[in-house]
């Protein structure tokens, strides 16, 4: 069965290899297959903002809803080491992707890979711009964090986070 395409998912899904491009990392996936079953970044992305994003997530251990709402049964065999390779992907692949689109925060790779996926190390970082990560960006006069693409994007870069 193949999928029908959705023009807001691929521009979502070429707005996020299109962020990761400009800050000079050569190759993002954008979709992994766990038990079986494709995921993409954009399904994991929504059902963690829609959860108050990462650090929310963590907060309120609800990792294994954000599984079961991906289309996991939480009766799986391995379920909870299928929760947890979300989150690693997660964090690999899609949190300074979240720092940027949900704070307008900008985190580098080197960050997010010296956190050692350290949930709380990698949300400090995020939140206090400390370990040599750049401090939290305000674009424009706007206090709204997307006036303008974040600060290592090209001019002809699509501007802004991804509608919904």
């Amino acid at each position: 069965m193949v999928e029908e395409p959705d023009p807001v998912k691929d521009a979502w899904v070429s707005k996020f290899v299109d962020f990761y491009r400009a800050r000079g990392v050569k190759h993002r996936s954008s979709s992994w297959v766990l038990n079986g079953k494709s995921v993409s970044a954009h399904d994991i992305y929504h059902e963690m903002k829609k959860r108050g994003g990462f650090e929310e997530v963590i907060r309120q251990r609800t990792m294994p809803e954000v599984s079961v709402a991906l289309g996991f049964s939480k009766n799986a065999f391995m379920f909870r080491s299928l929760t947890q390779r979300i989150k690693v992907i997660y964090q690999k692949n899609i949190f300074s992707w979240e720092c940027w689109d949900m704070r307008g925060q900008v985190v580098s790779e080197k960050e997010v890979l010296s956190a050692n996926f350290n949930s709380s190390a990698m949300i400090q970082q995020a939140r206090l711009g400390t370990g040599g990560a750049p401090k939290p960006v305000a674009f424009g006069a706007s206090p709204a964090p997307h006036a303008g693409p974040p600060p290592a994007m090209p001019a002809g870069a699509p501007p802004g986070p991804p509608p919904g």
